[in-house]
């Protein structure tokens, strides 16, 4: 647990001056650094990334009802790195999980089909004939099987393209990011806020 505040502490930032260019690029190297430790300590590190967005993006933009009309760019700069790398590092935790559930279920699968593989044992040893039935199960637990892979598959890449990209994570900050990378007005202007974004 301590590990962990300590950890979101160096992700947000909290101790960059603004003023300091300097520790802001020292800082990039701690927080992507911080943020895959994260994912390997935590056991919920979306929950964690959530918190960490969400103070950041009040120390940034200011909490609800006091909203910040100026904002420096090396906070900005802080701001989209994180969101960037916690949003990669959701896409590979979330394909993670995917592939790991895959597993858990053909483990399964192969451990029904060796129970089903013992029974028909048995009962050819008894005289009886198993070869269409066998056949029939074999191919209604492929397709069984094959229908649950796909809706998987169906519901993590839903995860990964309206949570963290669509509706979540990036989505909110869209406007504000195509502004900083067009560099709208001349107002973001700075090295690091652009390479960030």
């Amino acid at each position: 647990e301590h590990i962990i505040e300590r950890l979101c502490i160096i992700i947000r930032g909290d101790w960059c001056v603004d003023e300091k260019r300097n520790d802001t690029l020292t800082w990039f190297s701690a927080a992507e650094q911080s943020i895959d430790a994260l994912f390997v300590v935590s056991e919920e590190p979306e929950v964690e990334c959530a918190d960490i967005i969400r103070k950041m993006t009040g120390t940034t933009f200011g909490y609800s009802g006091e909203k910040k009309t100026l904002c420096h760019s090396l906070r900005l700069a802080r701001f989209f790195f994180v969101l960037g790398h916690i949003a990669l590092k959701l896409l590979v935790h979330t394909e993670y999980l995917s592939s790991s559930l895959l597993r858990a279920n053909a483990k399964k699968s192969l451990k029904q089909q060796e129970i089903a593989d013992d029974a028909n044992e048995r009962k050819k040893a008894e005289g009886v004939d198993v070869t269409m039935s066998n056949n029939e199960a074999i191919e209604a637990e492929l397709g069984v099987a094959a229908e649950i892979e796909a809706e998987n598959e169906r519901r993590f890449a839903d995860i990964s393209e309206q949570e963290i990209l669509g509706r979540g994570i990036i989505e909110n900050f869209i406007p504000l990011l195509v502004r900083v990378i067009g560099n709208d007005g001349g107002n973001f202007k700075s090295d690091i806020l652009q390479q960030t974004s």
